[in-house]
């Protein structure tokens, strides 16, 4: 599997890099949509093991997770946390119960973002990081 890369124009005011990985190509569009405003450079990985290699040679700024992917584990998250730790995670989900979501934020994750999409959580979230930069 390959990964896709998509660079944006005008990048004077955009923050530097996501790392996606997200399992649903018409949530994968959705998301690039939105993130091309906001970054100069989306990475896409098909899987997890392309994201772990993606992230190794990158240093993104976010990162967002499909946590419907059984091979991503809570113990993964808190590695990929430990890699770069200046790095902010979002999780993408169906369904989470309080406990999970509890143990997530401990392991590094910073937004939870319930599927489908709730586009206007994640601008907000984007906004906010970018107003942080």
């Amino acid at each position: 599997m390959t990964s896709t890369t998509i660079k944006s124009a005008n990048n004077n005011t955009k923050m530097n890099s996501v790392l996606i990985h997200e399992q649903d190509r018409g949530l994968r569009k959705a998301l690039t949509i939105v993130l091309i405003d906001y970054f100069v450079e989306t990475r896409i990985a098909q899987d997890v093991d392309q994201f772990l290699q993606l992230l190794k040679k990158y240093s993104p700024q976010l990162i967002i997770l499909d946590y419907e992917d059984k091979a991503l584990t809570r113990e993964t998250i808190h590695v990929i946390s430990k890699m770069n730790s200046e790095c902010k995670i979002i999780i993408t989900y169906f369904e989470m119960d309080e406990t999970e979501h509890n143990e997530l934020l401990k392991v590094g994750v910073n937004c939870f973002l319930e599927k489908p999409y709730n586009l206007d959580l994640l601008t907000k979230f984007l906004d906010k990081l970018k107003g942080g930069q």
